[in-house]
């Protein structure tokens, strides 16, 4: 997995269906990168142009995004593309919450309510520890408390 690929890959079916799309009328949706070439959203597009022996495609560079800019830009891009079950929001959920998200911004940033989130982190099978500092709705970092 790369660094900012945070969603499950494509089941075969839409990945095979993206695939003979791409082979019969290329890239439609342009690949972005940040600005030391990594790949903010496109991952799956690149794979199969690489398949495909496509060399050129579009994109778009995204420059002077944080860290925490380019996580919020990719999953804003693909929640509402891509439509998660339940295991897959799980681990998605688990893994803002590693990265020290608070249970608030995580349940904003996915559409879901608290009670959602808190229900995920207990039942994604991950070790449940609050962070020593949670990063909040709109980015910035506190001294974790207890959240309600």
């Amino acid at each position: 997995m790369t660094k900012y690929q945070l969603l499950p890959p494509l089941t075969k079916e839409e990945y095979e269906a993206l695939k003979a799309d791409i082979a019969k009328r290329g890239v439609l949706v342009p690949v972005e990168y940040d600005e030391e070439g990594n790949i903010l959203d496109g991952h799956h597009r690149v794979q199969i142009c690489n398949e495909l022996g496509i060399k050129e495609w579009p994109s778009i560079v995204r420059i002077g995004l944080s860290e925490e800019e380019k996580v919020e830009h990719v999953l804003a891009l693909n929640l509402d593309r891509r439509h998660l079950t339940r295991e897959q929001r799980r681990e998605l959920v688990a893994r803002l919450r590693e990265q020290g998200w608070s249970l608030r911004r995580i349940a904003e940033q996915l559409g879901v309510s608290d009670f959602t989130v808190r229900e995920d982190i207990n039942n994604s099978g991950a070790i449940n520890h609050a962070p020593s500092t949670v990063i909040g709705v709109g980015g910035k970092t506190y001294t974790f408390k207890e959240e309600r």
